[in-house]
């Protein structure tokens, strides 16, 4: 008898398995872009200096908070999902990968702003760790997605 390989190219998890990775990858990514975006709302020079970009003056602290309400709304998006199941609402198998799939398209346009900001010399140097950050975890949902770890995919064909 010849073992399988455990991971071979383009194998999905188990079931199991994978709804758990999903779920921890849903819970750090959501975590910390609420937490960075009520941070941007509450105290954006502070969040700025942490990610060690300079911190913007005057009137553009209004811009960095509306952008911190963005971002957490992007970060509730990955938990609204797990919320609703916590609290008992019916599953919908199809919910939780279009979290993925909207948010993965989100960071991608991001990304894609923000290193053409940062080459174009409209935005710091060290704005280009949004970038890269956002570029990372959208190919990284890309990939979990591919293999189930979300459950359900949306492109089903099967009714809403």
């Amino acid at each position: 008898m010849s073992a399988r390989p455990a991971t071979a190219p383009g194998r999905r998890f188990d079931r199991r398995i994978g709804r758990r990775i999903g779920r921890l990858y849903c819970v750090l990514a959501g975590g910390c872009d609420l937490a960075t975006g009520l941070g941007l709302i509450a105290a954006p020079r502070t969040v700025l200096s942490l990610m060690g970009i300079a911190g913007a003056e005057g009137d553009a602290s209004v811009y960095l908070r509306f952008l911190g309400a963005f971002v957490a709304g992007v970060g509730a998006s990955y938990l609204y999902p797990l919320l609703l199941a916590a609290f008992g609402a019916p599953d919908r198998p199809g919910r939780l990968p279009a979290v993925i799939e909207v948010t993965a398209l989100v960071r991608t346009g991001v990304a894609l702003f923000v290193a053409g900001a940062v080459t174009a010399g409209a935005l710091a140097t060290p704005w280009i760790s949004v970038a890269g950050t956002d570029a990372a975890l959208a190919a990284l949902q890309l990939w979990l997605l591919g293999r189930g770890a979300f459950g359900a995919s949306t492109g089903s064909g099967g009714p809403p």
